[in-house]
């Protein structure tokens, strides 16, 4: 039996119907307690939940918590959820997470692992506690999203102090991992300048969804959706407004959190370029995935710029359930026009590319939907969770015996 301590963010309803919340929390801790996040690791650990070789405990955070960490099983898998050390007062950008690391390292020692996996190195309110692993721990760090890319910082400005605090963690844990998971050549390109000697494993995160083209009632003409509209609603609004001008009358929703003060912020800039308030309907957050996918589907096309992301999983969530998609050109959206024209691309940043994608979806004799039936076969071809678990599950067996990598985890046949 191969023993696995995956340590990760990550909540569903199956989960939180075991946690005991404190009575009383405030609107915005309540939300950030009753959402869900980390869809994919809730496919991972589905998934591994099934195979019979693996021993598997999964170490989290979760706000909200009555006592400071609780544990139960759910289907043969045992989780430990611990509150955040930051639930219980505002901590500087250079806090340790104190603990957390105790109680993570008591666990470590208790399971004694065969293998740690991190899934994400850009959060150190759970991948620091990679620094403090036994030196004979093997440790698999999956990346989500990298902090160390200049572009992050260009796109999603935050305090230096902060930044330099959050990439410190990530460079550290990066340099202690034994393996780093990622098909993202960029991403490798820069690790490999901190990380010379860097062993990087042709692993992707289970973000797949199944396609559903099945008929829904439309409510709206656009979405754009988000866990925090902040992403890139900036860009999205500007250039509905833009769009609305030359096509009045179409509608905007906006289905996400979001700061009450940069709501009206993207409501002054749609009016100042000549759109009116009540063509962008803001709908919130939602508290299940579920949710959120009944939500889009409620709009005839998806608006989701980008400004860093190589492909946003919202791009995938809204193809596979056959809303016409316009997009950035990142890094990573050409590929999903490489064996067929499956979305709109304008380049990023640029509203009135993005408008002008927007108003040939809008016409009748436009590709929308071509695209429809296009997004669906190549999301069906790319993001299979399937092909993502077997994958996952060969890493496992072979990291934790220290077998040879085969051919499958080596080769880099780039799937975002």
């Amino acid at each position: 039996m191969t023993r696995i301590v995956l340590l990760c963010n990550v909540s569903n309803s199956g989960i939180r119907s075991r946690l005991h919340f404190r009575s009383r929390m405030s609107e915005w801790r309540w939300r950030r307690a009753s959402e869900d996040y980390g869809q994919w690791n809730s496919v991972a650990i589905s998934n591994i939940s099934a195979w019979e070789e693996v021993s598997l405990t999964v170490i989290f955070p979760h706000y909200g918590l009555k006592e400071n960490v609780q544990r139960f099983s759910i289907d043969g898998v045992d989780y430990i959820c611990y509150r955040p050390d930051e639930d219980r007062l505002i901590q500087g950008p250079s806090f340790r997470y104190p603990r957390l690391r105790r109680l993570v390292k008591r666990e470590i020692a208790r399971i004694k692992p065969d293998l740690v996996h991190i899934v994400g190195a850009e959060n150190p309110y759970y991948s620091i506690c990679g620094l403090d692993l036994p030196e004979e721990t093997p440790l698999l760090v999956s990346l989500q999203t990298l902090l160390a890319d200049p572009n992050f910082l260009k796109s999603y400005p935050m305090p230096e102090r902060a930044y330099a605090f959050y990439t410190g963690v990530e460079r550290a844990l990066l340099q202690r991992a034994d393996w780093i998971a990622t098909r993202v050549e960029p991403f490798r390109e820069i690790v490999r300048g901190f990380v010379p000697d860097a062993r990087f494993i042709s692993m992707s995160l289970p973000v797949g969804v199944d396609v559903d083209l099945s008929p829904c009632p439309k409510e709206y003409d656009f979405v754009y959706f988000s866990a925090n509209l902040n992403k890139a609603g900036d860009h999205a609004v500007e250039a509905f407004a833009k769009a609305w001008k030359a096509s009045p009358g179409i509608t905007l929703n906006l289905s996400g959190a979001c700061d009450p003060a940069y709501l009206e912020q993207l409501y002054s800039s749609a009016q100042a370029l000549g759109c009116p308030r009540e063509a962008i309907i803001y709908t919130g957050p939602k508290d299940t995935h579920e949710e959120v996918i009944a939500q889009i589907r409620k709009s005839r096309f998806a608006l989701l710029p980008l400004k860093v992301d190589l492909v946003s999983g919202t791009i995938r969530e809204a193809m596979a359930n056959g809303l016409p998609v316009v997009s950035s050109i990142t890094k990573g959206t050409p590929r999903l026009n490489r064996a067929r024209e499956s979305l709109l691309l304008a380049p990023v940043g640029d509203t009135d590319s993005l408008a002008g994608c927007m108003l040939r979806l809008l016409n009748p004799d436009g590709p929308a939907a071509m695209l429809r039936e296009n997004a669906a076969l190549t999301v069906d071809e790319l993001y299979s969770n399937r092909h993502f678990m077997e994958i996952w599950r060969l890493a496992y067996r072979v990291l934790a015996s220290g077998e040879p990598l085969p051919e499958e985890l080596i080769k880099n046949t780039l799937v975002l």
